[in-house]
Protein backbone atom coordinates (compact mmCIF):
# COMPACT_ATOMS: atom_id res chain seq x y z
CA UNK A 1 0.00 0.00 0.00
CA UNK A 2 1.37 3.70 -1.02
CA UNK A 3 0.11 6.62 1.20
CA UNK A 4 -0.48 9.02 -1.14
CA UNK A 5 -1.54 13.50 -0.31
CA UNK A 6 -5.45 12.19 -1.33
CA UNK A 7 -5.78 9.09 0.66
CA UNK A 8 -3.53 10.75 4.15
CA UNK A 9 -5.77 14.32 3.88
CA UNK A 10 -9.47 12.33 3.64
CA UNK A 11 -7.99 10.31 6.67
CA UNK A 12 -6.84 13.64 8.56
CA UNK A 13 -9.67 15.58 8.06
CA UNK A 14 -12.45 12.73 9.41
CA UNK A 15 -9.82 13.00 12.21
CA UNK A 16 -10.10 16.33 12.31
CA UNK A 17 -13.58 16.78 13.21
CA UNK A 18 -13.34 14.75 16.50
CA UNK A 19 -10.17 15.76 17.76
CA UNK A 20 -8.26 18.91 18.14
CA UNK A 21 -4.24 18.29 17.38
CA UNK A 22 -1.88 18.73 14.53
CA UNK A 23 -1.41 15.36 12.57
CA UNK A 24 1.02 14.49 9.86
CA UNK A 25 1.27 11.80 7.85
CA UNK A 26 4.49 10.50 5.94
CA UNK A 27 5.41 8.57 3.20
CA UNK A 28 8.12 6.13 2.89
CA UNK A 29 10.60 8.66 2.01
CA UNK A 30 9.83 10.66 5.15
CA UNK A 31 7.83 13.00 2.68
CA UNK A 32 5.31 14.91 4.65
CA UNK A 33 2.13 13.91 2.07
CA UNK A 34 -1.12 15.06 4.22
CA UNK A 35 -1.03 17.71 7.38
CA UNK A 36 -3.53 19.71 9.33
CA UNK A 37 -1.08 22.00 8.46
CA UNK A 38 -0.97 22.04 5.07
CA UNK A 39 2.16 24.52 4.77
CA UNK A 40 3.81 21.30 5.70
CA UNK A 41 3.09 19.06 2.95
CA UNK A 42 5.73 18.33 0.90
CA UNK A 43 8.33 18.36 3.79
CA UNK A 44 10.88 16.09 4.46
CA UNK A 45 10.26 15.19 8.39
CA UNK A 46 13.37 13.57 9.83
CA UNK A 47 11.52 12.10 12.52
CA UNK A 48 10.12 9.97 10.08
CA UNK A 49 12.42 9.01 8.12
CA UNK A 50 13.92 7.98 11.13
CA UNK A 51 10.78 5.81 12.44
CA UNK A 52 11.04 4.40 8.83
CA UNK A 53 14.39 3.09 9.18
CA UNK A 54 14.02 1.88 13.45
CA UNK A 55 10.40 0.69 12.91
CA UNK A 56 10.21 1.68 16.10
CA UNK A 57 7.83 5.45 18.01
CA UNK A 58 9.84 8.15 18.05
CA UNK A 59 9.30 10.68 21.18
CA UNK A 60 10.56 14.15 20.27
CA UNK A 61 10.41 17.08 22.76
CA UNK A 62 12.31 20.27 23.37
CA UNK A 63 16.02 18.22 23.95
CA UNK A 64 16.20 16.34 21.08
CA UNK A 65 13.50 18.18 18.34
CA UNK A 66 17.02 20.29 17.15
CA UNK A 67 18.16 16.95 16.00
CA UNK A 68 15.46 16.34 13.66
CA UNK A 69 15.11 18.79 10.81
CA UNK A 70 11.39 19.63 9.57
CA UNK A 71 10.10 18.38 13.42
CA UNK A 72 8.43 20.04 16.50
CA UNK A 73 7.78 18.37 19.63
CA UNK A 74 5.21 15.37 19.35
CA UNK A 75 5.21 11.73 18.71
CA UNK A 76 5.81 9.63 15.60
CA UNK A 77 4.74 5.90 15.14
CA UNK A 78 5.17 3.55 12.18
CA UNK A 79 2.08 3.21 10.17
CA UNK A 80 1.64 -0.94 9.84
CA UNK A 81 -0.45 -2.68 6.73
CA UNK A 82 -0.03 -6.64 6.51
CA UNK A 83 2.69 -6.57 8.99
CA UNK A 84 4.94 -4.09 6.76
CA UNK A 85 5.75 -0.34 7.54
CA UNK A 86 3.66 2.13 4.92
CA UNK A 87 4.62 5.30 6.25
CA UNK A 88 4.21 7.33 9.72
CA UNK A 89 2.10 8.92 11.45
CA UNK A 90 2.85 12.28 13.56
CA UNK A 91 1.28 14.53 16.43
CA UNK A 92 2.38 17.48 17.43
CA UNK A 93 2.51 18.74 20.80
CA UNK A 94 3.46 18.20 24.20
CA UNK A 95 4.40 14.37 24.18
CA UNK A 96 3.23 13.80 28.13
CA UNK A 97 0.01 15.39 26.88
CA UNK A 98 -0.77 13.09 23.53
CA UNK A 99 0.84 10.09 24.08
CA UNK A 100 -2.53 8.61 24.56
CA UNK A 101 -4.43 9.90 21.69
CA UNK A 102 -1.60 8.76 19.41
CA UNK A 103 -2.21 5.36 19.80
CA UNK A 104 -5.80 5.75 18.79
CA UNK A 105 -4.84 7.98 15.86
CA UNK A 106 -2.61 5.32 14.67
CA UNK A 107 -5.03 3.13 14.83
CA UNK A 108 -7.40 4.99 12.69
CA UNK A 109 -5.07 5.69 10.18
CA UNK A 110 -4.30 1.52 9.66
Amino acid sequence: MQITTEIGQKIISRLAEYIDVDINIMDLHGIIVASTDISRINERHAGAVDVIKSNNDLILNNENVQAYPGTKPGVNMPIMHQHKIAGVVGVSGKPDDILRIIGLIRVSVE
